[in-house]
């Protein structure tokens, strides 16, 4: 009667450990990674500041500071009343984890400019 208990014990262990594995699979746990390690970031200068995180942010670019251009107030309370004029990094090549410096300058964050 013992027996029968260990091996039927052991079944469910197993039955346990595949139901886990397959789980793990299906949520995308294989252990690949589908997204790329670099990739391009965008220019985007003369883009209003709160567009240009955005932009980033969409593109996998999460690593960002913000800087006021020289003589411009040290206090930034809204993004979207700033337009970028400098940003420290762009091309391709980029790991995702690349912090990203965006200089702007307060003048109403006016822009047409549009996520690349």
């Amino acid at each position: 009667m013992r027996f029968h208990s260990k091996r039927r014990g052991r079944a469910v262990l197993i039955v346990g450990l595949l139901a886990l594995v397959g789980v793990g699979v299906a949520c995308g746990g294989s252990g690949d990674n589908d997204q790329p390690e670099t990739a391009e970031i965008p220019n985007v200068v003369g883009m209003n500041l709160q567009d240009a995180q955005d932009c980033l942010q969409s593109k996998g670019f999460y690593y960002l500071d913000d800087q006021p251009a020289p003589g411009e107030p040290r206090f930034q309370v809204n993004d979207s009343n700033w337009t970028v004029t400098r940003q420290s990094d762009v091309g391709p090549g980029y790991s995702f984890d690349t912090q990203i410096t965006l200089t702007a300058r307060q003048d109403g964050g006016y822009s047409s400019k549009s996520c690349p």
